[in-house]
């Protein structure tokens, strides 16, 4: 018997969508990028959409949850009506100063909770994996996304990687033309449709290279040609876009990669911290003689 899920129904597609087949990920993606007239079509309808059989929109009904497509259909429509306002969440433009702080310190915390719920351990000992075993890391990340990109790749060098990190697109072409097998892309973009990144991406796939993605919509472009994906949670309200949460998501994703990576060798993970200590003591000399 089918249990009715009690998530919202697109956030249900969206955290079952990394465990889902090629061609149900097919139907998630149309979905989720046409909520509104999924709800008026037939399953035929669908499926002739989405490129895939009768049967497997049905399966994925089953696989969220559901008893059928009609029931599946009914939630869809739940979910797309425009929630009631979050009080706790809404910034309003008489709100104090302390008050503002409160309620983004809300939105961060919740979007941290959903970013641990909607990535799975598989999904960062993978990414895990990949960083160790790689000769060279190439940090990519446009605009807002490139401060997260030199984040990433300021930690993990600290790790003993060996990387490089841009925001300009002939570099990212030209890093990823030299790039070599064992190499691997790790790109950062919350809306998952930056066009500089589907193209460098579609370089690496082509040159045989991993991908290891970042992103808030397991349903964009860029998160479809990853070889794996990491969630940052991130919601919309007045006044702030999806990002300024998904930012916050990404860090922690990113810092837990870093623990992560510190400790998948003990060996390894004492030499960081020396090489650490060294950079510290580097610093602080440094500091000293601007003193001076």
């Amino acid at each position: 018997m089918s249990i009715t899920p009690k998530l919202n129904c697109r956030d249900l597609i969206r955290q079952k969508f990394q465990d889902l087949n090629k061609r149900e990920k097919l139907v998630a993606a149309f979905i989720l990028q046409y909520p509104n007239e999924t709800i008026h079509m037939t399953i035929a309808e669908v499926a002739k959409a989405s490129g895939v059989s009768d049967t497997t929109v049905f399966r994925l009904t089953r696989s969220l949850g559901y008893k059928g497509f009609y029931e599946f259909k009914i939630a869809l429509a739940s979910s797309v009506v425009e929630p009631l306002r979050n009080v706790h969440n809404d910034i309003e433009s008489e709100d104090s100063r302390s008050t503002v702080m409160s309620k983004l310190s809300h939105g961060y915390t919740l979007s941290l909770k959903e970013s641990i719920e909607r990535n799975s351990d598989l999904a960062f000992s993978t990414v895990v994996n990949k960083l160790a075993k790689a000769k060279t890391v190439y940090f990519f990340g446009s605009g807002g996304s490139h401060a997260l990109a030199l984040d990433a790749y300021h930690k993990f060098v600290r790790n003993g990687i060996q990387g490089q990190v841009t925001a300009d697109p002939h570099w990212m072409s030209m890093y990823v033309a030299l790039a070599e097998a064992g190499d691997l892309l790790f790109l950062i973009s919350l809306s998952g449709r930056n066009k500089d990144l589907m193209h460098v991406a579609s370089e690496a796939k082509a040159k045989g290279l991993d991908v290891a993605v970042i992103s808030s919509s397991a349903a964009s472009p860029l998160a479809l040609v990853a070889d794996v994906l990491l969630l940052a949670a991130g919601r919309e309200y007045e006044y702030r876009s999806e990002a300024m949460e998904a930012r916050i998501s990404t860090l922690l994703l990113i810092d837990t990669l870093y623990i992560m990576l510190a400790k998948l060798n003990k060996a390894k993970e004492a030499e960081s911290l020396a090489n650490i200590k060294a950079i510290r003591e580097h610093i602080a000399e440094h500091r000293e003689f601007e003193e001076d």
